[in-house]
């Protein structure tokens, strides 16, 4: 109906943020203050967040440190 709740917002967020093992400050800081490979996660969360029945990644890890390549493919 296009209105925004907030709070299920905030929880498919922190879902996702424990899931990926996102670092970050808080959930409201902006995306482009993230280091790389949080960037990424956060694009990977954004994507499983539509509920896709298949998703088709290509070398989703590349580029981004040991820490967060075992988050991706965890």
């Amino acid at each position: 109906s296009g209105v925004l709740r907030l709070a299920e917002e905030f929880a498919l967020a922190r879902s996702y943020t424990e899931r990926l093992d996102l670092r970050a400050a808080s959930l409201s800081q902006d995306v482009g203050t993230l280091s790389g490979g949080n960037q990424q996660k956060i694009v990977i969360a954004k994507w499983l967040a539509t509920a896709p029945r298949v998703i088709i990644l290509d070398e989703p890890t590349k580029g981004i440190d040991i820490g967060s390549k075992a988050a991706v493919h965890g």
